[in-house]
């Protein structure tokens, strides 16, 4: 009897709620849908930031609220364990370490062999005790497979014989725009420590005194650094030309305007607002963290990479002095850079090419098996 259930593949990701690692995992189960069907089971609760295709089937958190250690990830297991068997899925693909080391245990209980893990932030400075660095890279050398987004992080992962490089791609249907003009920079991302979102506005204060008519600065997310960031900018007396505007899922929206794009991470994995940034043709103007930006920006051709805060000043000063055709040549180029290397179709072939892969190698154990028996 055919099971109703069943689905090829499986996403695991750690929540729906705004994070690039959830974005990535929802687009990407968006993508495969139009070849496989796919589910996407979410490790926590969590309301649903990004929108998620009808004919993909969206698994109820496998998470609970139980306070103990032990209890809450028996809970966790258990109902994992109990979905992946309904949906008897060959591939299981994980987002982020946590959701890959439930993920394998359960694959293991199972029988399913093939687990492609993907490890989206900077690995060297995971916010994870080190048991469970150690734990989730176990998990990361015996997956079937492990993506990462950079030559530079496949580079953490020596004599490991199981990395693949597949960087992001955008979210956005490309509406690309090369008139629409708006003279103001955009962040838009998480509210937290590690975007410096306090350093941009030390570093947007300072360019702004200079300035009879300075740009606009808009910050477009949400995050546990909101109240300490509008103290900040009423203490710059900012508030006449910074806005905070909270979360809005109509990214495209708000990139179709025009204007420059800001970001002033310490560190990231790779960063999925550039990437949109660079789809829609915006000039980008990056701090050069590690990592992601550099593959990205072309310093001087469709942006700035900065490595201080003084350094953001003078390049939001020098790309306010561009006059409008140099400005939409920049961005031009960015939409270059996204077409040649992180566009839909090269990176969903990546992915298809991987998930073929991994196919033809269970169906070889299968038949390899079946002879042996």
């Amino acid at each position: 009897m055919t099971n109703p259930m069943k689905k090829d593949i499986v996403i695991v990701v750690p929540g729906l709620n705004q994070g690039g690692s959830e974005r990535a995992g929802v687009n990407l189960a968006n993508k495969l849908s139009r070849f496989y069907d796919v589910a996407i089971i979410p490790i926590n609760h969590t309301e649903t930031a990004y929108p998620i295709f009808d004919n993909v089937y969206l698994a109820p958190a496998v998470s609970t609220p139980e306070k103990g250690f032990i209890s809450r990830n028996i809970h966790l297991l258990t109902t994992l364990q109990k979905t992946l068997r309904q949906f008897q899925a060959n591939i299981i693909i994980t987002f982020t370490g946590r959701s890959s080391v439930y993920s394998f245990i359960t694959a293991k209980l199972l029988n399913i062999d093939c687990i492609i893990s993907s490890e989206r932030c900077n690995p060297t400075l995971e916010e994870e005790s080190r048991l469970w660095l150690r734990i989730i890279n176990f998990v990361y050398k015996h997956s079937t497979h492990l993506v990462l987004q950079t030559n530079e992080i496949k580079a953490l992962y020596p004599g490991f014989n199981n990395l693949n490089v597949v960087a992001n791609t955008s979210a956005i249907e490309q509406h690309y725009r090369c008139s629409q003009y708006n003279n103001h920079f955009i962040y838009i991302g998480r509210l937290i420590h590690r975007k410096n979102l306090h350093g941009l506005l030390e570093a947007y204060h300072s360019y702004a005194s200079k300035k009879d008519s300075p740009w606009p600065l808009r910050i477009i997310g949400e995050g546990p650094a909101l109240e300490s960031l509008k103290q900040m900018i009423s203490s710059l007396n900012l508030q006449h030309i910074v806005t905070l505007e909270g979360p809005n899922n109509s990214v495209e929206t708000i990139l179709q305007q025009g204007g420059v794009f800001v970001f002033n991470s310490l560190f990231e994995g790779f960063p999925n607002s550039i990437v949109e940034a660079l789809s829609m043709g915006l000039p980008i103007i990056s701090r050069n963290c590690n990592y992601g930006p550099s593959d990205m920006i072309d310093d001087g051709i469709n942006g700035y990479l900065v490595e201080t805060n003084e350094a953001l000043t003078e390049a939001l000063e020098k790309i306010t002095s561009l006059d409008k055709k140099a400005l939409i040549s920049m961005g031009g180029k960015s939409r270059e850079i996204y077409c040649n290397h992180f566009s839909e179709s090269i990176i969903l072939e990546q992915w298809l090419s991987l998930i073929k892969n991994s196919i033809a190698s269970y169906e070889g154990m299968m038949e390899q098996s079946k002879i042996q028996q």
